[in-house]
């Protein structure tokens, strides 16, 4: 690893090694609802799976749970939100971020459909972080239909 990595590596660092399957349908799930630079990323669900990641409303799970998937609501009505409400509805995420040492990320825009918070951490701290992330999302008005 150190060959492989190198100075990359510090103390501290906790490595996640993932069977390949797994990975796959993270990366596939994440692209739905991501982008690149060159715009939207074609996702590539399995046959079972539905076309839209979100279509039920539930969160994703991967990464043995040390990654979550939150959909909000639809992109074009969270850009829709006051700047105010959406001001403060990233205050809220900062504020989860740091309370339950969980990493949050947003994406709303660059070409996907729902908006959704990426919570990545520790599956215990995720599990309630989540919880949260549920009860902010109704008190600012979010919802996926």
């Amino acid at each position: 690893l150190e060959a492989a990595f190198g100075a990359n590596i510090r103390d501290g660092v906790a490595l996640l090694v993932l069977p390949l399957d797994e990975l796959r349908r993270a990366a596939s799930c994440c692209a739905a609802v991501g982008s690149s630079d060159r715009g939207p990323v074609p996702c590539e669900m399995d046959e079972d799976e539905e076309d839209e990641p979100f279509g039920d409303g539930q969160d994703i799970v991967l990464e043995h749970g040390n990654v979550v998937i939150v959909p909000l609501c639809a992109a074009q009505a969270y850009e829709a939100l006051a700047a105010e409400v959406k001001a403060e509805f990233e205050r809220a995420l900062a504020k989860l971020s740091e309370d339950y040492a969980v990493r949050t990320e947003l994406r709303s825009s660059g070409g996907v459909n729902i908006a959704s918070v990426t919570l990545t951490g520790v599956p215990e701290d995720l599990d309630v972080a989540r919880q949260d992330l549920h009860r902010l999302r109704q008190a600012h008005g979010m919802s996926v239909s």
